[in-house]
């Protein structure tokens, strides 16, 4: 079984001591297996059970449990099956909102949730067959009642923002999980200007460490505006607003690019999606550029021919097809799927492509997130009873066509729903955990607009992965392969002081160092620096370490 690089970084001090005692029993080990080999120089080898195939001339690493491997980073598919477990109910009263984010560095699902107060729970996801989860106890961050919660973590503070709406106001906390299933948090902070009141939707994303951007609707003249907001400890600070569009807004979804786009970097580039105020008001979509903490370059506004008056919708940059996407629901009828690209020198919006994922009526309550290869879309099936679904989304990467799989049934009986995404309207919080490689939706059945209590429900997320899993460490490397042999059979290593005759196109005089990959430069690979040797012709490098 291979060893991930986070199960071997862990094990810095084992793999020391495991190239010593390779080291002082190297005689020992002589004495077994094929010592047929195409290096020369004495003495100096190693031999070891070779985990996987391992081609001569290679460079390889000794494991943690003493094992030989080539240095390599291979694509590893991870295939997922859809499955569904038992709800767990986490709150045993009326809810208004929630949402749920996943915090990567304690492996945790924070939730927040509105009504009876504003309140954090802390979740862990149990994989394998069971596809359960576990909440820990409410922490309440404010005892007053609203709705419209809004979460988001960064992965790199490990710290999440929390945003909900109040009154009139809308406000944010910030909130990091102690490892104990209780999160310490900060002042709360309400946004300027951003207007909290029925029918108004905002968003919220994170966009980099410690910096996450709010779209919002004015409560001076009810134009959409958007800022950056950071945080210095538990404190957050807002950043200078930008109005996105002169015009009444009335529900909006912001998404961010989490990959370089061309010559733009990743988390550079934003593209808002709203709807005009009115029936008429048909799909607008804008660009714009997240320039340090200014949101600058507002692009010109791409208004969609097909008119339909989309209710909600939730938005997400899909890596595998570089377009932003968007799911929303045409006003009291069926669920639509928006994909675009744009254009980073003008902040331009094209290819729009619409299509319809569920052909009916469908809740006014999306989640979507792009993971695994492929965009999930969470929401309420009103022409099939309300049931809770998730269907996954291929989007074809040249024509930006969308196609669907099988709409899966998280949730069997009827959800609390609403026409629009009013204050009595239940959202839905939609996360992927990728240490068990497991979804968590939270929902609510609909109980009556008085008891639609909290549920969670946690499944297999459909779809697929491919990933790169490197095995080169600072310190595991111990030289190169003098011949092939196959998984489990006994490799032989020349290691330091040995001269290698099996490489080519080599510079006599250069040093040359080991790639993730298993290849080797002059020059260090970016993410760790390992010393193969230095060549003495075009063919022979003398190792080194």
């Amino acid at each position: 079984m291979r060893l991930s690089r986070e199960d071997i970084t862990t094990q810095f001090g084992i793999i020391n001591n495991a190239i010593k005692l390779l080291q002082q029993n190297q005689s020992d080990m002589h004495k077994a297996g094929d010592h047929t080999n195409h290096a020369s120089g004495g003495e100096g080898r190693l031999s070891g059970i070779a985990n996987g195939a391992i081609n001569k001339g290679k460079p390889v690493i000794v494991e943690s449990n003493g094992d030989f491997a080539e240095v390599n980073n291979p694509s590893i598919t991870l295939n997922f099956t859809y499955a569904v477990g038992t709800e767990v109910k986490y709150l045993d009263a009326s809810i208004a909102s929630h949402d749920v984010a996943y915090d990567s560095h304690r492996k945790k699902v924070i939730l927040a949730t509105a009504r009876p107060h504003l309140q954090v729970y802390v979740g862990t996801v149990t994989g394998g067959t069971t596809n359960s989860i576990s909440w820990g106890s409410a922490q309440t961050l404010n005892t007053n009642t609203g709705d419209y919660v809004r979460v988001a973590y960064d992965p790199v503070s490990y710290q999440t923002m929390v945003m909900w709406r109040t009154g009139n106001d809308v406000q944010a906390y910030i909130v990091t999980e102690d490892g104990d299933n209780t999160v310490t948090t900060g002042p709360s902070i309400t946004i300027t200007n951003a207007m909290g009141q029925s029918e108004m939707q905002s968003d919220l994303i994170n966009t980099g460490e410690r910096k996450w951007v709010v779209v919002y609707k004015k409560s001076s003249n009810d134009h959409m505006a958007s800022r950056v907001l950071t945080t210095s400890g538990t404190t957050i600070s807002e950043h200078t607003e930008t109005i996105i569009k002169t015009e009444n807004t009335t529900r909006m979804a912001v998404s961010v690019n989490t990959e370089d786009m061309g010559s733009y970097p990743a988390y550079t580039r934003l593209v808002y999606f709203r709807a005009q105020e009115g029936a008429s008001g048909n799909v607008r979509v804008i660009g714009a550029t997240l320039d340090g903490n200014s949101i600058t370059s507002v692009g010109t506004e791409y208004q969609h021919a097909d008119t339909f008056h989309p209710n909600a919708g939730s938005a997400v940059y899909d890596p595998e097809s570089n377009r932003f996407c968007c799911a929303t629901r045409k006003a009291d009828s069926d669920g639509r799927f928006i994909t675009c690209t744009l254009d980073g020198s003008d902040n331009s919006i094209g290819n729009f492509i619409e299509s319809v994922f569920e052909d009916g009526n469908t809740t006014a309550g999306f989640k979507v997130l792009a993971e695994l290869g492929k965009v999930h879309i969470c929401y309420g099936d009103r022409t099939d009873g309300t049931k809770g679904k998730i269907v996954d989304v291929t989007i074809n990467s040249g024509t930006g066509v969308a196609s669907y799989g099988t709409q899966n049934v998280f949730f069997d009986s009827t959800l609390q729903f609403s026409n629009y995404p009013r204050a009595s309207n239940t959202d839905l919080g939609f996360v992927f955990d990728s240490y068990t490689n497991r979804y968590v939706v939270v929902y609510s059945p609909d109980a009556g607009a008085s008891a639609a209590d909290g549920f969670s429900v946690v499944g297999s997320l459909v779809g697929s992965k491919v990933t790169i899993s490197e095995n080169l460490l600072a310190d595991n490397y111990i030289g190169i392969a003098t011949k092939t042999v196959a998984d489990d059979e006994q490799a032989e290593v020349a290691t330091v002081g040995q001269i290698d005759d099996q490489q080519s196109g080599l510079t006599a005089g250069q040093k040359y160092y080991v790639q993730t990959d298993g290849s080797l430069a002059t020059s260090p690979h970016a993410s760790v620096t390992v010393l193969a040797g230095k060549a003495i012709a075009p063919t022979k490098l003398l190792i080194l370490q």
